[in-house]
């Protein structure tokens, strides 16, 4: 409707075009082992979230996110989790699509300077039915890096999480220097035997430039056992009955 002049005429067909464009990209580095959340902004991208895929290095990136201006996604380890160590850094495409139309591919590096690494667990086994301190030996971040509830790791993150198998190890205490973690393995109920031997780590570490999990040497493991660690009375009577 124009003013003064009526109704206008409506062509049979009209094509409304968007621009598809990527505007920026961060963080641009992180761990070689993933769990980097990757925020992508710009213009064309939906708010389906199946309709967006982002791959970087040929691993696809967990979306977690989507609208018509930003995605939201976390990176897979590199090589799909075969990481020699170390391996420096190493630089990748990313490359994003929108019900199938590409988009202008960016660079994303992992670096194995930002990436956790845990070289000992101490000790190697703690009894299921107490609650035992625990220590990871390796190199983190130091304590001053670390930031907890940063939306850049994602709603309420607690700056340090450890998990062995179903289990959280709770309080982590980062040192001064970065070289070990301290955490309470809090007792639970017995597990079965694949949930209680050699259960390797998993660590996620929030810095103000977003999340990265660790590396973990294959020694590096916990077990968590039903122990008998002692018995009362010490001593009993040949003819039983105690």
């Amino acid at each position: 409707l124009v003013s003064g002049r009526g109704l206008a005429t409506i062509a049979p067909t009209i094509n409304l075009t968007y621009d598809a464009k990527l505007t920026s990209f961060s963080p641009q580095s992180g761990s070689v082992m993933g769990g980097t959340r990757l925020s992508v902004t710009g213009t064309g991208f939906s708010k389906k979230i199946s309709d967006n895929s982002v791959d970087v290095g040929g691993q696809p990136c967990n979306i977690v996110s989507s609208a018509y201006s930003q995605i939201i996604c976390v990176t897979a380890s590199m090589n799909n989790g075969t990481v020699p160590m170390p391996i420096g850094a190493k630089t990748t495409d990313v490359t994003v699509t929108v019900n199938g139309l590409p988009f202008e591919d960016v660079s994303f590096t992992y670096d194995w300077n930002l990436t956790p690494n845990v070289s000992e667990v101490y000790p190697r086994a703690v009894a299921s039915a107490i609650t035992s301190s625990v220590v990871l030996f390796g190199t983190f971040p130091s304590q001053t890096l670390i930031t907890s509830n940063n939306p850049a790791c994602g709603e309420n993150h607690p700056g340090v999480i450890i998990q062995f198998g179903a289990r959280y190890c709770t309080q982590p205490k980062v040192s001064i220097d970065g070289d070990s973690i301290s955490c309470l393995l809090v007792r639970g109920d017995g597990l079965d035997i694949s949930s209680q031997e050699n259960q390797i780590p998993k660590v996620n570490v929030c810095t103000a430039a977003g999340t990265n999990h660790a590396y973990t040497a294959e020694n590096a493991t916990l077990s968590i056992n039903h122990r008998v660690t002692s018995t009362s009375p010490g001593f009993v009577g040949l003819g039983g009955g105690a």
